[in-house]
């Protein structure tokens, strides 16, 4: 069902509750989102309606008819309804909650701002941040919902948009997720257990702590979860958590690309299969190229040092 549609936003309900015609969910799209709407299948299979706000590009939501759309979703949103969005998108639910009739926002590795004269540390979206024309209201944490916000720890650059946000917040709740990196949704999802931190959220008021019980028994279930533990080992200990990485994921070129890497740095010349696989599946990308390039020249040191 379209609810709003302009150059810039696209609204519309994905109907999962036959008696209901408001949402109980209201999700922000991310940057770059090319895959299947966030909570679609999720919403039909549990039997609960979700609008889904699409921007028309990365531009942190900041059009002028962005109020337009927003009074729109309002009109279609239930009280007490939930606002979800990962990064990009959970920049747009922090910042936006007061606009819809939410009293929960759950959000993934979510931004502050961009703006680098709010936060000067931020420079993965610079380019971005230089063309946009920030709206008044941007670096404004809705203050009637309550904000569960989901990050890595061990993230730094996500970590800093994290402290902004409980600081200029009424109502947050952060729960760590050590080794989730910046797309903690995706890792969830390879553990099996996005969805029912969702359904978690949507149902009642949870703890810290029974969120993370819940993500913590499924987590290892993820490659990269078992990746991000690989980066915090010493060199010659990341292999066993790369191995499974690769079984849970055999096509995952980021896995294919650290474990052919950490192999030839040990000096073991299989190294190079797993770098050439990584290639074959991307090879129009110099990154891979420039793996392969370094594996063969680190196996060549480790040889002349033996």
């Amino acid at each position: 069902m379209r609810i709003y549609e302009s150059r810039t936003l696209r609204a519309f309900m994905t109907r999962g509750a036959p008696d209901s015609d408001l949402a109980d969910l209201v999700t922000f799209e991310p940057l770059n989102s090319r895959r299947e709407l966030f909570a679609a299948t999720v919403a039909q299979k549990y039997g609960f309606n979700v609008v889904h706000i699409v921007p028309g590009g990365n531009d942190w939501y900041q059009y002028d008819d962005l109020d337009l759309c927003l009074d729109s979703v309002a009109a279609v949103t239930a009280p007490g309804a939930t606002i979800t969005g990962a990064s990009m998108g959970g920049y747009a639910a922090t910042t936006y909650s007061d606009r819809l009739p939410a009293t929960k926002t759950l959000t993934y590795g979510p931004q502050f701002s961009i703006q680098r004269t709010v936060v000067p540390e931020e420079t993965r979206w610079a380019t971005e941040s230089e063309r946009i024309e920030f709206r008044s209201d941007d670096a404004e944490i809705g203050q009637r919902a309550r904000h569960y916000v989901l990050y890595d720890p061990l993230f730094s650059r996500d970590v800093r948009h994290v402290e902004l946000i409980a600081t200029h917040g009424r109502d947050v709740v952060l729960v760590p997720v050590s080794c989730g990196g910046h797309t903690i949704a995706r890792t969830l999802a390879q553990a099996g257990v996005l969805s029912a931190v969702l359904r978690t959220v949507l149902a009642g008021e949870p703890t810290r702590d029974e969120l993370s019980t819940l993500i913590d028994e499924q987590l290892p279930g993820s490659s990269h979860y078992q990746l991000g533990v690989a980066l915090q080992q010493p060199l010659a200990m990341r292999e066993p958590y790369l191995r499974t990485a690769l079984e849970l994921t055999p096509k995952d070129v980021a896995v294919l690309k650290m474990l052919g890497n950490t192999l030839c740095e040990l000096g073991d010349v299989e190294g190079l299969d797993y770098l050439r696989a990584a290639l074959k599946r991307r090879p129009n990308d110099p990154r891979f190229l420039r793996a392969l390039e370094r594996g063969i020249k680190a196996l060549q040191d480790a040889r002349r040092t033996a």
